[in-house]
């Protein structure tokens, strides 16, 4: 069960434990909609104005992502930098490797019938779409950032069913401990809303929060430009700071839409790197280094839809993908499919710029 923080705004929230929710509004905690505080460096300001540099950023060369059993192989090649942006590329192309790699991955429903159609699935070291992603743990370098700080992207999104492009963050020791997703887009199932969601260890397999904006009207292939940021600051409630809730407020395009209030005990104590075992710093020589950067965009998967077939239906939890709901009779074709449409392929998510900025 998620909690929010009731401001005096109107609020309309539903949540699901595995699923999307759509068509949100949320208070402003803050009475403005903006961020007007002082600005200060950047500690990252990543413009693409060369090469990706293999230094600051890791580059995937792995399915990655079975958890969520996405379809793509990511590759290095689909990733271009030109004319002072990174082009990350969704193309439909077959690829082979190691079965270790890419195990064999069944559509089947969660009731264990199989209702996914034509394709029920994927053969072990193949994979039928490529993509890229980038981030900065699997950096020449390693990096991570602070747990408080500003972080934005600056870009344009393709739209349509079998694509999640995202750009989010990641505790150290990875995404079971700490997750915050700045920017999702599900285009088959939400068209035109980008995502906000929050998971930490005590809610691993569902959100604990999950908050949306329209920010375009979809079309067919990739859109406008947009900034996506998330402010992670402390709510000074506390004078330790390891009892002090934190604070995740979400921008899009500079307006504040989101906010949520972290107050779980062992969730503050696990962003602040704090060993659950000792009690002590876990990495007390780089103590302010709480989370890695990740942009890329996923292929399929079960809470996308395949990029071919069966539009407007999750075939593995047996869901439509816009009301979440099971169809009726158990009938994918029964999904309303009003406004969705399947990704053009090749698929860009394109990235003007990202930074971080200390607060």
């Amino acid at each position: 069960m998620a909690v929010f923080t009731i401001c005096s705004n109107k609020i309309k929230i539903f949540f699901l434990a595995f699923g999307i929710a759509c068509s949100l509004t949320f208070c402003s905690r803050s009475g403005t909609d903006t961020d007007n505080s002082k600005p200060k460096e950047d500690t990252l300001f990543e413009d693409f104005s060369g090469p990706i540099n293999e230094g600051k950023w890791g580059i995937m060369s792995l399915p990655y992502s079975a958890g969520n059993k996405e379809s793509q192989w990511y590759r290095p090649q689909n990733l271009v930098v030109s004319e002072g942006t990174l082009k990350i590329i969704a193309r439909r192309d077959t690829v082979t490797g190691p079965a270790y790699q890419a195990p064999a991955m069944s559509f089947v429903s969660n009731d264990g019938m199989m209702r996914a159609a034509p394709v029920e699935g994927l053969p072990a070291g193949t994979r039928y779409w490529t993509s890229g992603l980038v981030n900065t743990r699997d950096a020449g370098t390693p990096r991570y950032f602070p747990l408080f700080g500003h972080y934005e992207i600056k870009a344009r999104v393709p739209h349509g069913q079998g694509l999640l492009p995202a750009f989010w963050l990641r505790r150290r020791e990875g995404a079971s401990w700490g997750e915050v997703d700045i920017m999702e887009y599900f285009g088959g199932a939400c068209p035109g809303y980008s995502k906000f969601s929050l998971h930490f260890p005590n809610t691993i397999g569902k959100n604990t929060t999950q908050q949306s904006a329209f920010f375009e009207a979809p079309v067919a292939g990739t859109g406008g430009w947009h900034t996506w940021a998330v402010e992670i600051r402390p709510a000074k409630e506390q004078a330790d700071s390891l009892k002090d809730p934190i604070e995740f407020i979400a921008y899009l395009d500079g307006k504040q839409y989101g906010y949520y209030k972290l107050t779980d005990a062992q969730s503050i104590r696990d962003l602040h790197m704090i060993s659950r075992e000792t009690g002590l710093p876990m990495y007390p020589n780089s103590a302010n280094e709480t989370w890695d950067i990740c942009v890329n965009m996923a292929v399929g998967g079960q809470w996308v839809g395949q990029p071919d077939q069966q539009l407007g239906y999750l075939p593995m939890p047996n869901r439509c993908s816009k009301d979440q709901k099971v169809p009726p009779q158990n009938n994918p074709s029964t999904c309303n499919v009003e406004g969705l449409f399947f990704a053009v392929f090749p698929a860009i998510f394109e990235v003007d710029y990202i930074k971080v900025r200390l607060l």
